[in-house]
């Protein structure tokens, strides 16, 4: 529960009434205070079934944490817990016809941490607001007043008799502000967003523009179905900046366009009717469903990988690569299997000249399996060069366990016409192999060397069979 307290009443020359040192608290103490909140309004027509309010205003705001808020436990079967779940734009309305002629909040402030976790936020805002016959509308803006600029304005009006919604915004802060905390943007690169959208509920057009500085820039738009279960289609173009991580920029290339559609049906099936991204180095499509309920999928997945996604990755180089497959299972068991092709894989110690593979990989809880088999040609397995490996079979399996980060390899073969080698074994990876060889000391050994020195730890065990025949 919360605890309101004020340190008076007063009633100033412009007829509004004015709480002074008003303090919010909780359980743990005070987490809102304020110098003074004021109201100024038409009592009288009150007796005609509205509230006009002149002026909303408060001064001296300050947040300083985020309250802890009670829980509320729904009674089965009650009136609310029967009521039927609201649409994505579908909000309630004042009870009684309203008119907030003017909004003000002066000298707000918003400690670090309920925002953003390294973040303050000095601002005043401005707005109004109205909620008569079939429209609804509201109006706010917000101005910092700290050392980053930056204004917010957002409006919007609602036609509940043409199930309409018209709704703008227009956000710009420099950088150091929370957008940039929010979204891990480096220093010196400030956000902007411009975002119109219009129409009847069930086919809200939506265009949107907006750049995180020197970092991306998007540009598109898209529909939205609001009236009901989820219903979207997007278009955006994508455009890298000089700050963004070179992989991502790489696989974005100069400009990278996504298409998406999306419908939810009454049983909670999300499909995806498409989805596809383009670039000069990547272009990928899935088309599949999600079940909410089970947490199960179900993708028919396309990727093609070119050879300027390769340029960020130190000692890795390809012409193409290409997987044509199937994603499913759950979001804790996935599994993924179809066709693998490479063309002018090179690597230190292998290269690739092409093959043609199928590829077979189960993911769950952070265990990993798979295999790989097929045909690969002109291949190089460090000094053994396509002179003697030439066109080669491939059969390789194995799986890594996330726990004791063991990994083994079932099987390892390949088979040329010069050369077949063939393998099998298992490591564990050394942040494992350390606590293992802890644990194997005998009590006489610790009680020598209680603290053993950490450069003098025995290296990871591996176990490893191999076997080759050469012609």
């Amino acid at each position: 529960a919360f605890e309101i307290t004020a340190e008076g009443v007063e009633n100033s020359e412009d007829g509004a009434t004015d709480l002074i040192g008003v303090r919010i608290a909780d359980a743990d103490g005070v987490w809102l205070e304020a110098e003074a909140f004021s109201l100024r309004w038409n009592a009288r027509a009150i007796l005609k079934g509205d509230i006009d309010i002149e002026r909303l205003a408060a001064r001296g705001v300050r947040l300083l944490r985020k309250p802890n808020l009670p829980e509320v436990a729904v009674k089965e079967g009650s009136a609310l817990d029967q009521a039927p779940s609201r649409g994505l734009l579908d909000w309630p309305r004042a009870p009684l016809t309203l008119h907030l002629r003017e909004l003000a909040l002066e000298r707000a402030f918003v400690a670090e941490g309920v925002i953003a976790p390294d973040r303050s936020i000095a601002f005043d805002a401005t707005g109004s607001a109205e909620d008569a016959g079939d429209v609804q509308k509201a109006a706010l803006t917000i101005t910092r007043s700290d050392s980053v600029a930056g204004t917010i304005a957002f409006a919007f009006t609602r036609d509940f008799a043409a199930q309409s919604l018209d709704a703008t915004l227009d956000a710009q802060e420099a950088a150091g502000g929370v957008v940039a905390a929010l979204l891990s943007l480096p220093d010196g690169a400030g956000a902007v967003a411009d975002l119109d959208a219009a129409g009847p509920l069930n086919d809200w057009q939506i265009s949107l523009k907006a750049e995180a500085e020197r970092m991306l820039a998007v540009e598109g738009g898209g529909r939205l179905d609001a009236a009901g279960p989820l219903d979207a289609a997007l278009n955006l173009r994508v455009r890298p900046g000089p700050a963004l991580d070179p992989q991502i920029a790489a696989a974005l290339g100069a400009e990278a366009a996504l298409d998406l559609a999306v419908q939810e049906d009454a049983e909670g099936v999300i499909r995806v009717e498409r989805g596809r991204i383009a670039s000069p180095a990547l272009r990928a499509s899935a088309s599949g469903f999600y079940r909410k309920a089970e947490g199960a999928l179900d993708f028919d997945l396309s990727l093609e990988a070119l050879a300027a996604l390769a340029a960020p990755i130190e000692g890795v180089a390809f012409e193409r690569v290409r997987f044509d497959g199937a994603l499913g299972g759950t979001l804790d068991a996935l599994r993924a299997d179809g066709a693998l092709a490479l063309e002018a894989l090179r690597t230190a110690p292998a290269d690739v000249g092409s093959a043609a593979l199928d590829v077979d990989v189960r993911i769950a809880g952070g265990d990993v399996s798979g295999s790989v088999t097929g045909l690969a040609e002109r291949m190089r397995l460090d000094r053994l060069g396509p002179e003697i490996l030439g066109r080669a079979q491939l059969d390789i399996a194995g799986d890594f366990a996330a726990r004791d980060r063991r990994a083994v390899l079932e099987r390892f073969s390949l088979s040329a016409p010069l050369l077949t080698v063939s393998a099998a074994g298992e490591a564990v990876l050394p942040e494992a192999a350390a606590e293992e060889t802890a644990a194997e000391e005998t009590a006489a050994e610790a009680a020598r060397d209680p603290e053993p020195d950490p450069e003098l730890a025995p290296p990871p065990k591996r176990r490893m069979r191999f076997a080759y025949d050469e012609a």
